[in-house]
This record gives structure tokens, sequence and C-alpha cells, in this order.
């Protein structure tokens, strides 16, 4: 393959994988950061722009950057949460969600959840499996989401036309603030499970957990889930 040609062919995978963190923050040891990890990061401001802020940060004995992206507004705790818990109209703000769907629940807080990345050729396209969990802090309201995604077992084979990850950690937090407004935060940490260049995929992990929380945040703002409450 010619060198212009392979070096486009990598730099449309490194986008491509880039946008899973988006899809799976729907959901959603070793060399990975844990869901508490997150917070010993020395996270670095990559973007701000219209009130939501991107960092990166590097994980220790990983060559794939985390990254964690923010915004606040005044907008209800249960209209936000029931917007990331609504699998079926994920591709509402995180475009290349193709299907994602409860797999297992076993409460209101605990659950499997199976989703599907519908990438453009040439890149193959991406699935997994992952435990999710919600957590709510009694005194201060706030709400938090972990979810680990769980790999290639024999419960959960891998699927045809489908790479599956296989090591990533994803975390939502919403955080009300003493004057009204909440503040949401997403994290997340993926091996993308394919030859892409580490460089290339870190420097594409700014744009679409920008994209997908301006998104969320037009369609709360719209009072699409207005109605909406907690479930635990």
């Amino acid at each position: 393959m010619k060198p212009e040609l392979q070096a486009g062919r990598e730099r449309l995978t490194a986008k491509c994988i880039a946008v899973i963190a988006g899809i799976l923050l729907c959901v959603m040891g070793g060399s990975f950061a844990l869901a508490s990890d997150f917070e010993r990061i020395n996270w670095r401001l990559a973007k701000d722009k219209q009130g939501i802020q991107v960092y990166t940060g590097r994980v220790a004995n990983s060559k794939h950057r985390a990254v964690f992206s923010t915004f606040t507004g005044n907008i209800k705790l249960a209209s936000a949460i029931a917007l990331v818990r609504d699998l079926e109209n994920c591709g509402q703000w995180s475009k290349t969600c193709k299907l994602a769907r409860y797999e297992q629940v076993f409460s209101s807080q605990d659950s499997v959840v199976y989703s599907q990345a519908n990438l453009p050729f040439p890149v193959r396209n991406r699935d997994s499996y992952s435990r999710v969990r919600w957590v709510q802090d009694a005194n201060t309201r706030a709400v938090t989401m972990r979810s680990t995604v769980i790999g290639v077992s024999g419960q959960y084979p891998k699927k045809k036309g489908y790479i599956r990850l296989e090591n990533a950690q994803f975390e939502w937090r919403f955080i009300p603030n003493s004057t009204g407004e909440l503040m949401i935060e997403s994290y997340a940490h993926i091996d993308p499970n394919g030859i892409v260049p580490a460089w290339l995929s870190n420097r594409l992990i700014i744009d679409e957990p920008y994209k997908a929380l301006k998104r969320m945040r037009k369609l709360l703002i719209a009072g699409a889930y207005d109605k909406a409450q907690l479930p635990f």
C-alpha cells in the first residue's frame, strides 16, 4: 500500500475509534484506570468552547490517554440521568451509536449493557458488553454511573463482523450545586483493540466527547426529558 494511502487509512481508523467513547458513555486493574483512578489523573485542558471543557490525561502503563469532559447548566438531575439511561435513543446524541440495549438487568442500579458502534469503511465496527452500576450520595444527591467493559467470555462470545472492546472504563457524574444548576461530567479510558497509532488516537479523542455533550445539552435544555423521575 502506498505510504499516503496507509497514512490516510490510519488517520480514519484512529478518528473512528475515538468516537467509540461517545457511544459507550451512553451505557457507560491492570494497565487501565479503574473508576476511582480517574481522581488520580493529572488532567490538562484540551478544549474549552461554548461552556464545555474537555481534558486529557495520561494513565500509568497505558499508551492511550483518558478523557474527561464537563459542562454545567440549568438542568434537572432526573432529566440528565434519564437521557443517559435511554439506550434506545442513544443515536440522538452519539451519532455512531448503532445499537445499545440492556442485556441483563439485576436491579434499577445494576445491569449489563450491550452496544454496537457502526463505523465507516474500511474500519471494522466495534461492540462491547459492559457492567453498569449507579450510585447516589444520600447527602449531596450526586449520582455516579460506573461502566466497565467485560470483554470476551463464554457468556458473551464475539459476534461476527465486530471487534470486541476488552479493556475500557467509563464514568458519568451528575452533581447538583448550591445555585440549583447541575454539573455533568464524563470520563473514559479506552483501548480500541486494534492497530491504531496511539499518538493519533490520543489527538482525536477530544472532538467527539465535546460534540456528544453539546448534543446532550441541547436535548436537555429543549425539555426532552423534563417529566423523567429517578428510578432509584
